[in-house]
């Protein structure tokens, strides 16, 4: 069984209300347009398709800065939206393969398989 099942399986899967996704600026009107969009664009090379979030604005963050795949102008001008779980459909969530767990083994960071609408994001 890869660690991947394995923490699956075992860890506490109870999505939170609000989970955080952290992009850059230059997307924000499409993002008020249409909704975050699932892609495979993120910082590893072996993304799954799909919207990734994280249980605090920080760590959703962090994920903006480290990217390598966008402009250098880009990693000043991050916002960070907070997306009401509770609107989705809870069928749609993963835990992340490059998972964390926090202290309590419960999941740090989730992928959604579908389109999150505007109607569930609040930009901090």
């Amino acid at each position: 069984m890869s660690w991947f099942n394995k923490i699956s399986q075992e860890t506490h899967f109870n999505i939170p209300k609000i989970l955080y996704h952290a992009t850059y600026r230059a997307f924000n009107n499409s993002i008020l347009e249409k909704g975050l969009i699932p892609r495979y664009t993120c910082i590893w090379d072996d993304c799954q398709y799909g919207v990734y979030l994280a249980n605090n604005p920080n760590l959703a963050e962090s994920f903006c800065e480290t990217s390598e795949n966008v402009p250098d102008e880009y990693i000043d001008d991050i916002i960070i939206f907070s997306v009401d779980t509770s609107l989705l459909d809870s069928d749609k969530f993963e835990p992340d393969p490059h998972t964390l767990l926090d202290k309590n083994q419960n999941l740090e960071c989730y992928i959604y398989r579908g389109v999150i609408p505007v109607n569930t994001l609040k930009i901090l």
